[in-house]
């Protein structure tokens, strides 16, 4: 069935995905992956069997033909009846009762949790990493050779009014930009943005200060800086350009351009004019209409050569970003899925057993009276229990493992600050409840069909 579903999955990625996965081997067999599939269910399986034949092994022929191979523990005092109904009570006692049993079960719980929200980080490294598939990546882009800024407004307003284009997006450049800093920093790379890409700043979260966005869009003498593990500005620091003192709003951790070495400072267009003195861009980005022909593609490049600039055609690239995303987004969510799935069949087997273990008690508790609502809140009451603790564990746990999944991936490379997962730790959380109420309903009903006579037989 593994190789079944590995096929299925080599085939998602060749015909769905494309691009980079294109070329994947449809059929191919592992053998490595086989042996170690057959290595790990049977050490598992070993594993698993060897606590309980120890035990099997321990009990004398005598005590096993009487049935009494366990002896119970004796109470010592009653149980506390003010947290509850005696129903309630007992089911949380039978959770408790065996401490070992109780640390086993909440660990099996936990683990699912803790797995879920590990790999839940990684979708997030996915995100960031891949910027392709961000409102702001453009289709095409019109680039002088040296990066000055040479493209006039009148060619991006002639492009923009062009058939097929959706918007175009001006960008000034100046590079080694002289600046004076306390932080020893000498130059740097002077980026304009216009208030599109102030808005998309905004819309797609370049930085969790809005306030310290919205300052550097509408006041004058605030600038940003973009992430970068070499770039020792930060929010609050004051810069000297061109003698003019200005402060840094705020720390971008994403951004429509990349590095080439120096901090990278973003301004409003009026301030990149009053420092630089250049009123045109460096780059044109453009975004296209979904269903672009051909000739629109060669009326715009022919545009862009005759005022003798290079024109980038990022499509083919974006489609393999996309594609690329979407696989690490199958991988994710598929290992999340599979996760999910052991926890259902984890929880259902759990409580089944559990309550296999202790059927003997609760037919003799049928049989002295307790009504079949009271047995199944008990069997309630035991699973929540041990659904609480694994809830509690697993949380606990899992919360600084993304912590340390998502410093490691996201902050250290994109500087975007770790938040506590709501989401996931909802969704984890909403999953693990809902199995463990699904899994009561076997053992309740299995209880609620035992006859009296048949209880009274096995005792």
């Amino acid at each position: 069935m593994g190789i079944i579903i590995t096929w299925g999955l080599c085939a998602v990625l060749k015909f769905g995905i494309g691009g980079e996965f294109s070329e994947i081997s449809l059929f191919g067999i592992s053998p490595i992956g086989i042996i170690f599939g057959i290595l790990v269910g049977v050490i598992t399986v070993l594993i698993a069997a060897r606590s309980p034949a120890k035990k099997a092994a321990s009990v004398s022929p005598a005590a096993a033909v009487s049935g009494n191979a366990y002896s119970a523990k004796n109470i010592r005092h009653k149980s506390n009846m003010r947290i509850g109904k005696i129903e309630t009570v007992l089911g949380v006692n039978h959770a408790i009762s065996s401490k070992k049993n109780l640390v086993l079960m909440t660990l099996s719980f936990a683990l699912s949790i803790i797995l879920f929200l590990g790999f839940s980080a990684i979708h997030d490294w996915t995100r960031h990493a891949l910027n392709g598939l961000q409102p702001h990546t453009p289709d095409l882009s019109i680039v002088s050779d040296d990066r000055s800024c040479t493209i006039t407004q009148e060619l991006i307003d002639e492009v923009g009014s062009m058939a097929g284009v959706k918007r175009v997006v001006g960008r000034a450049f100046s590079g080694d930009f002289p600046t004076e800093t306390d932080k020893g920093v000498t130059a740097i790379d002077l980026v304009s943005l216009d208030a599109q890409q102030f808005s998309w700043a905004d819309e797609e979260k370049w930085s969790a200060d809005k306030i310290g966005l919205e300052r550097a869009y509408k006041e004058d003498g605030f600038v940003m800086t973009v992430y970068d593990k070499d770039n020792p500005l930060q929010k609050g620091d004051k810069i000297r350009l061109n003698g003019e003192l200005l402060e840094i709003s705020c720390v971008l951790t994403d951004s429509p351009i990349s590095g080439s070495g120096n901090p990278t400072i973003m301004c409003t267009e009026e301030i990149f004019t009053r420092l630089t003195g250049e009123t045109r861009f460096s780059v044109a980005d453009i975004q296209l209409i979904r269903n672009v022909s051909d000739s629109d593609i060669s009326m715009i490049r022919a545009a862009a050569e005759t005022n003798g600039f290079l024109l980038s055609d990022r499509r083919e690239n974006n489609r393999e970003v996309a594609g690329t995303y979407w696989a690490f987004t199958l991988l994710v969510y598929g290992f999340l899925a599979l996760i999910a799935v052991i926890s259902v069949f984890n929880i259902v087997n759990s409580i089944s057993m559990s309550v296999s273990a202790k059927i003997k008690q609760y037919g003799a508790m049928r049989a002295i009276g307790m009504g079949n609502n009271q047995l199944t809140k008990m069997v309630t009451a035991e699973t929540m229990t041990y659904t609480l603790c694994g809830l509690f564990v697993g949380l606990a746990a899992g919360v600084p493992i993304h912590k340390s999944f998502y410093e490691s991936f996201v902050t250290a490379y994109f500087g975007e600050a770790w938040e506590l997962p709501i989401f996931a730790a909802i969704i984890i959380t909403l999953f693990v409840i809902t199995a463990s109420a699904a899994a009561i309903y076997a053992p309740a009903k299995r209880i609620r069909n035992m006859t009296v006579t048949d209880t009274i037989n096995e005792l």
